[in-house]
């Protein structure tokens, strides 16, 4: 099922209110007046080169959540997960979700909440009932898919929709949660993991984007062994959200089509000292000050605490560059691990060569580009502010020793 046929063509962040391609009136009005003033080709990026993987910078697959034909049954719910909800289901769209994508991409946290637009003024009348296809009753509320919690639930156990990562009980509303109380619950927690099932689709879109990326070597392409949401602090992500939100007003993105604040994904390799994520007994930060995966899982991304020389934050659109710089401290680690993050790219100067020298954006500017084909011969961000990047998704993943 293509769960992105649901979303509002405008926004894609909120379902669409019945038959019509809009959530409601507002983002109706929004592409009508931009179709107006403009029959123009799909923008061309004046400062960032797209990468050459295009899935990294905003894959198509992570708005569309796959689920097995056959569907088989999906995974329950850890005993220590908990699974109480507050009454009605949840139609909050997560503007302050943890996922910093949204769509997998770019949460927006200005967006309102489903329901608080006004419905398109083409409706037509048509009849919206439950998403249960043998249920003939009306949604919950507007925005809303199915007609009840209960059948929420079974939607989930049907294997009709993928469920929430965080109880695994209801379906997934936008950024892996299936409401603003799982959203809370987690980013109230604390910094920590999530382990995805290797049979949910959100494991099947980041190992793709993984395997896709991984170009310009002569290793082999590895296996995929665990992928966890990374879990980091509501304030941690509040203010990566004023930082987006600081830029994208100032280069006014949207207004191209593009991400706010021109937002993209990209990889990151690393220094681990520990098995972290290898097995679901192995969740606990370790306490070793050389072991740079678990500071950054725990305090995100802080500069000076890179492999890479200079005062900035550098970040590959490539997985195989990543594996460049992810190491193990240790002989009883078999598995390398490579983070996704979410970078807040901006206005990007192009170079050919590495500017160690910087030590903050050149005026007029965000961050600084290498590209393929340069001296560089990979794609890479670099950013200067802590608050440009936050880390989302951990990958672990086994290598060729004799490659």
């Amino acid at each position: 099922m293509d769960y992105s046929a649901t979303m509002c063509r405008h926004c894609g962040e909120r379902p669409r209110f019945q038959n019509h391609p809009y959530c409601g009136k507002t983002c109706a009005d929004k592409a009508k007046g931009q179709r107006q003033i403009s029959n123009l080709s799909p923008p061309r990026a004046a400062f960032v080169q797209t990468p050459p993987v295009s899935a990294i910078a905003r894959p198509k697959a992570a708005n569309t959540l796959r689920v097995p034909a056959a569907n088989p049954a999906l995974p329950a719910a850890p005993a220590n997960r908990r699974q109480d909800h507050s009454p009605g289901p949840s139609t909050t769209p997560l503007s302050q979700a943890i996922d910093g994508s949204s769509r997998q991409a770019s949460p927006n946290p200005q967006a309102g909440k489903a329901g608080e637009s006004e419905p398109s003024a083409c409706h037509t009348g048509t009849k919206v009932t439950c998403r249960i296809p043998e249920c003939d009753q009306p949604p919950f509320q507007f925005g809303a898919e199915y007609c009840s919690n209960q059948h929420r639930a079974e939607a989930v156990r049907r294997g009709l929709a993928p469920p929430c990562i965080s109880c695994y009980l209801y379906p997934r509303v936008l950024y892996n949660f299936c409401g603003q109380s799982c959203n809370d619950r987690v980013s109230n927690g604390g910094p920590s993991l999530l382990p995805l099932e290797d049979r949910d689709p959100k494991f099947e879109e980041i190992r793709h984007l993984f395997e896709v990326s991984w170009k310009y070597t002569k290793k082999p392409k590895p296996k995929v062994t665990a992928i966890h949401k990374i879990v980091l602090g509501k304030n941690s992500m509040s203010n990566f959200f004023a930082y987006r939100k600081g830029v994208e007003d100032k280069r006014n993105f949207i207004s191209q089509c593009r991400t706010p604040g021109n937002e993209g994904r990209r990889w990151f390799g690393t220094r681990r000292e520990c098995q972290i994520g290898d097995n679901p007994n192995s969740m606990a930060y370790c306490a070793s000050p050389r072991c740079s995966l678990c500071t950054l899982l725990k305090k995100s991304f802080k500069k000076g605490n890179t492999e890479r020389p200079g005062a900035g934050i550098s970040v590959s659109a490539l997985s195989s560059k990543a594996d460049e710089s992810s190491t193990n401290g240790s002989s009883s680690v078999s598995l390398k691990a490579a983070v996704l993050a979410t970078v807040v790219i901006g206005r990007g100067l192009k170079c050919l060569s590495e500017r160690p020298d910087l030590t903050t954006p050149p005026n007029g500017y965000d961050s600084v580009l290498t590209e393929t084909g340069t001296s560089m011969a990979f794609d890479e961000v670099v950013v200067f502010s802590e608050d440009a990047i936050r880390p989302i998704w951990l990958v672990l993943y086994e290598t060729d020793r004799s490659a």
